[in-house]
């Protein structure tokens, strides 16, 4: 295929192959038996196994203990020759999930809308606040495709405004050298968790502003706590005492 002739590639150890045939997301050094060629930190390359079959796409970096973050699999049928089709792909299908999930609704107006490796896009997680999407990287590859990113996120999906959040930890462990900007946004919004309003000013925020992945165990707490105490430690933004409150 056009793939495998233009793309670099790394096969693995027998011993090393089964998970990642089962959908893995990474690739970590010991795992590698040889390369064939010398691709670049953020190049896309193709995964065989021993037995030279092909297993999918990754984006390779030589600096990272993630030596490759596979991003595609050989059994999906979508292009996967070059990283714009990938991302494109990606997050469509995430859209779709939330559409099923009936994300967002008229109590919830705040959610995750892409959840890195959970969506196939290890280190991109993108939290979504009305109109607004917070994009949190933490994966060299996510950070020098930044403006790729956006304009998806602007032209594909039309959010009004984005909010980049790199990790400064995360990308220094995965090889990232370079200064990075830091975000002034200094505004704040409304939002609805389960008829739960937050006010989230976005200069002030850790990580995407709410730990919006808690959403349903928040509504499981809430499913416990009538009639009764509760105690929440270590409290961020109260997400938990919030729920149990409204629970009663």
């Amino acid at each position: 295929t056009d793939r495998e002739s233009t793309m670099k590639k790394i096969f693995l150890h027998s011993k090393k192959t089964k998970h990642i045939w089962c959908g893995h997301p990474w690739v970590f050094p010991k795992a590698i038996a040889k390369m064939e060629g010398k691709p670049n930190t953020g190049e896309l390359v193709s995964v065989y196994d021993d037995k030279d079959r092909c297993i999918g796409v990754g984006v390779f970096n030589h600096h990272s203990l993630y030596q490759v973050r596979m991003l595609a699999y050989s059994h999906e049928s979508f292009q996967q020759d070059n990283l714009e089709s990938i991302i494109d792909y990606r997050l469509r299908h995430a859209k779709q999930l939330r559409e099923h999930l009936n994300l967002p609704n008229q109590n919830t107006t705040a959610y995750r809308f892409c959840n890195s490796e959970g969506d196939g896009l290890s280190g991109l997680t993108i939290d979504i606040y009305h109109d607004i999407a917070v994009v949190s990287s933490s994966a060299f590859w996510v950070e020098i495709n930044k403006e790729l990113i956006q304009k998806f996120l602007k032209t594909t999906f039309h959010f009004e405004r984005i909010i980049w959040c790199s990790q400064e930890k995360s990308l220094k462990q995965d090889g990232w050298q370079d200064q990075l900007e830091k975000s002034n946004d200094d505004f704040s919004c409304v939002v609805l968790e389960e008829s739960i309003a937050y006010q989230i000013n976005f200069q002030h925020i850790q990580k995407t502003g709410l730990f919006l992945d808690q959403r349903e165990n928040h509504l499981r707490i809430a499913s416990l706590c009538h009639g009764k105490r509760v105690l929440d430690l270590y409290s961020y933004t109260g997400g938990f005492a919030l729920h149990a409150a409204k629970a009663g």
